[in-house]
């Protein structure tokens, strides 16, 4: 549709054109040619009659009376050749115009047909499309534009799957890199990368979340299947919050949860220690390839930095807190259960809970 209607818009005006001018020209030279014989004619019967010895008046006029009819058969003779020369010159002239249109109407609607093809498989969610346009005019600055847009999209989808690759394996510090992108694109980068954000990380404490934390417990858990090495985790919850958060309010419960929360990362010394909120105000870690001895020491630690913790308040009774905190260090083998691990770190949490709070006790040793 878009090449035939393109094609009827420039050829049918351009020959209606043609044919006028072609039909003006005839006229034109149909009536010069005319006058010019009319005078050339004249001219020379009035030569001719000076030239000849006529006895009377009437000789001359029967004389010119001939000659009149003469000279109107010849011109109409002239002017039917005239007229059917003008015709043919332009008819063929309108052939070889029409022709010529047709081949350069075929050379800007061949590479816009192209082009209005890969728009539309674009705009069907088709990324492997490569734009050949290769003028120099509007339409090849138009298929380049396009081009870019493609290869801006295309990276920004292999830059988001890379992103999703890398929170999953628990770095849910990756960002997308803007690098490469411009103006709105680059604002775009950035939204899509906070959007992200918002799923693997805590909004409270900016530590990540149970989702991020899950993702990287599997991935560990198979991992430390394959090699037969330990793997620990802690579950941790802040003592009497509940307390806390009536006592003091819900805005100085969460100056205490961002506080805990930086503790803890400020606790973890290996990159591959992982601690996220697990919700409320219950705190998970996980430490792989770390025995019970190496977790307990861990453990240990973090709860002295919470117990020395000053946590930012109003109200000096505000300012400190204790935590409690289960582990459990496994080498899982083919017939472990991932829930069981997790569930065998709680029960330790319990166990701590009721032995006094404030206080670290791993599975098995309760």
């Amino acid at each position: 549709m878009f090449k035939k209607s393109f094609k009827g818009k420039i050829i049918l005006p351009v020959s209606i054109i043609i044919v006028a001018l072609v039909v003006i020209l005839t006229t034109f030279l149909s009536i010069r040619y005319r006058s010019f014989s009319n005078s050339l004619i004249n001219d020379e019967l009035t030569a001719n009659i000076s030239s000849l010895n006529l006895d009377s008046d009437s000789e001359v006029a029967t004389l010119k009376k001939q000659l009149d009819s003469e000279v109107a058969i010849y011109l109409k003779r002239a002017s039917g050749i005239l007229i059917r020369d003008g015709i043919i010159i332009g008819t063929i002239g309108l052939a070889i115009s029409i022709v010529l249109l047709f081949f350069i109407v075929s050379s800007v609607s061949k590479p816009l047909v192209s082009l209005s093809n890969d728009m539309n498989k674009f705009a069907n969610g088709n990324l492997d499309v490569s734009i050949n346009v290769s003028s120099e005019d509007e339409i090849g600055q138009l298929g380049r534009s396009l081009q870019k847009s493609i290869n801006i999209i295309k990276k920004l989808i292999v830059d988001i799957k890379t992103m999703v690759a890398e929170q999953e394996m628990g770095n849910s510090n990756y960002r997308l890199n803007v690098d490469g992108f411009d103006g709105d694109y680059k604002l775009l980068v950035k939204d899509i990368s906070e959007l992200a954000n918002f799923g693997v990380r805590d909004q409270l404490t900016g530590i990540p979340n149970r989702r991020s934390f899950d993702c990287l417990l599997a991935m560990e858990w198979n991992q430390a299947k394959r090699d037969k090495k330990p793997v620990s985790i802690m579950v941790l919850d802040l003592d009497n919050f509940k307390t806390y958060n009536d006592k003091f309010g819900h805005q100085q419960g969460d100056l205490a949860l961002i506080s805990v929360a930086t503790v803890l990362m400020q606790s973890l010394k290996r990159p591959p220690d992982f601690v996220a909120r697990w919700g409320g105000e219950e705190f998970v870690i996980l430490l792989p390839n770390t025995d019970s001895g190496g977790a307990f020491a861990v453990a240990e630690r973090i709860r002295m930095n919470i117990e020395n913790l000053v946590i930012p308040c109003n109200d000096e009774r505000a300012a400190k807190t204790t935590i409690s905190i289960g582990i459990h260090t496994q080498v899982p083998d083919q017939v472990s259960r991932l829930d069981a691990f997790i569930s065998k770190a709680d029960m330790a949490l319990y166990k701590a809970k009721e032995a006094g709070r404030n206080k670290v006790l791993c599975y098995g040793n309760t």
